[in-house]
């Protein structure tokens, strides 16, 4: 879908600028695409998908002979913007415990919640921990972070209780 979306787009652009066949297409006619439609406002995410997607279909048709010369390859990827993710505000974040169930579900999410409030942990670690990752007697774990790299965290006394009471559940 994503792959006919973008296809979708891009032949729409090539019929509002003149309809060229594939074959006559260069890096003029993708540069310009690109330039309209972060014109038009799409996010640098966006943007680098259909970057990707052109240049994948353009490397079929190469692949295939179907065109003789690739007009992506020269094509500079666009930059991503990096933002910064906004923590949630203490508010936000007590009212997400509060919408945890007392089943043993929710005993699980509130001490995972407590446990990533507390470290800073990705989920992907904290989700990666295996009960012999913890000492409970010291607040800590081993993490595997980015990178394989092994790290130490360390998580107050609400988020140990919470882990206890969820280990005995």
């Amino acid at each position: 879908r994503n792959y006919a979306q973008t296809f979708r787009l891009f032949l729409r652009f090539l019929a509002a600028n003149g309809n060229p066949a594939p074959i006559d297409l260069t890096i003029h006619n993708l540069r310009v695409a690109i330039e309209a439609w972060k014109t038009a406002g799409l996010a640098s995410e966006t943007l680098d998908n259909r970057f990707r997607n052109l240049r994948a279909f353009f490397n079929f048709l190469l692949k295939d002979g179907l065109i003789i010369s690739n007009p992506a390859a020269g094509l500079e990827r666009p930059r991503i913007e990096r933002r910064l993710i906004r923590p949630f505000t203490e508010e936000q974040f007590i009212s997400t415990l509060a919408q945890v169930r007392g089943n043993t579900l929710g005993l699980r999410d509130k001490a995972l919640l407590l446990l990533l409030a507390d470290t800073g942990l990705r989920i992907s670690e904290a989700l990666g921990l295996n009960i012999g990752d913890l000492d409970l007697a010291y607040n800590t774990a081993i993490v595997m972070g980015k990178g394989r790299k092994e790290r130490r965290v360390f998580w107050g006394e609400t988020a140990r209780k919470a882990l206890m009471t969820w280990l005995r559940a």
